[in-house]
């Protein structure tokens, strides 16, 4: 009798076995605990660590953001596979950069405003890193969304195909609400013309971000209406569900610590952590409550 399978020698049965392990949900899951984590700690060392220079201070925020992303990336490929997954993002990445672009030229739909070199290479204006973040917060919120109406892992049906990306472009925004004053107004990464009446930074940013995020999230609930197949028995698991409020929760994280800790520029830093606190926080406190509480048929071993 043959030691191993028929039609395997040692290195296809090794390599079988390896892959069986990426496939295995617990490995998957701690995959993504460790790249939130990771994440996490990055942020807190450019946070804490003194005499942290600016270059230094960028790769860890770039870094963190980048843990963030891959998180989103494996959750999505899990979730809702990986043509949809490459769906999203194409779609994140062609109409964030379309409209950015097309806002830097002629100022809709965010507003007049130009990058600066601090955020690296860019494409058509726009730096590359942008994309991403899109991707991974567009995802990230979208997520939430579901946890936050119980619908988990069912996909979006009826008027469920346009709720659902509406509420999720509320829970992104509320993300810029706290980060594009100090983006922008305190660290320069980016210059409003005009400048705006909320820290330097004009209305029409918020409703351009609305209008974007809506948009590609929109497309693509149409998308998962269609070809989307209830998940396999990981999305029944609730720190599935838990990881992208993490991930979120993180994020809220950076701005309420900054509020903390920064002893320059106070006011605009405090009222962002303030105002983190009721929009942000919110979001994640009645997240996880609702995780907690979730049905057992939805997400509840």
């Amino acid at each position: 009798m043959p030691i191993f399978p028929k039609g395997r020698g040692m290195k296809e049965y090794r390599m079988a076995g390896f892959v069986d392990r990426i496939n295995d949900k617990s490995t998957i899951l701690l995959a993504m605990w460790i790249l939130v984590s990771v994440s996490f700690v990055s942020m807190l060392t450019g946070m804490f660590v003194p005499d942290t220079s600016s270059t230094f201070l960028y790769l860890l925020t770039f870094f963190s953001n980048l843990c963030l992303f891959f998180t989103a990336l494996i959750h999505c490929i899990k979730f809702y596979g990986i043509k949809n997954t490459i769906a999203l993002f194409i779609l994140s990445w062609v109409i964030s950069n379309f409209f950015e672009t097309l806002s830097i030229a002629v100022g809709f739909p965010f507003g007049n405003y130009h990058y600066t070199d601090s955020l690296g290479i860019k494409f058509l204006n726009v730096p590359i890193i942008i994309m991403p973040a899109y991707f991974s917060m567009g995802y990230i919120s979208w997520v939430i969304t579901h946890v936050l109406v119980g619908q988990y892992s069912r996909k979006p049906e009826g008027i469920q195909i346009f709720f659902t990306p509406f509420i999720a472009s509320f829970v992104m925004v509320m993300w810029d609400v706290v980060m594009d004053p100090i983006m922008s107004t305190l660290d320069k990464n980016w210059i409003w013309e005009e400048g705006g009446s909320y820290y330097g930074v004009p209305v029409t940013n918020y409703l351009g971000w609305f209008f974007v995020v809506f948009i590609f999230l929109q497309l693509f609930a149409v998308i998962i209406s269609k070809t989307y197949k209830e998940a396999a028995n990981l999305s029944k698991k609730k720190s599935f569900w838990v990881i992208p409020v993490s991930g979120y929760a993180i994020m809220w994280l950076r701005y309420i610590l900054t509020a903390l800790i920064k002893e320059i520029n106070n006011e605009i830093y405090t009222s962002m952590g303030l105002v983190s606190v009721f929009t942000m926080c919110f979001v994640v406190v009645l997240s996880i409550v609702k995780i907690i509480y979730a049905d057992k048929n939805t997400a509840s071993y």
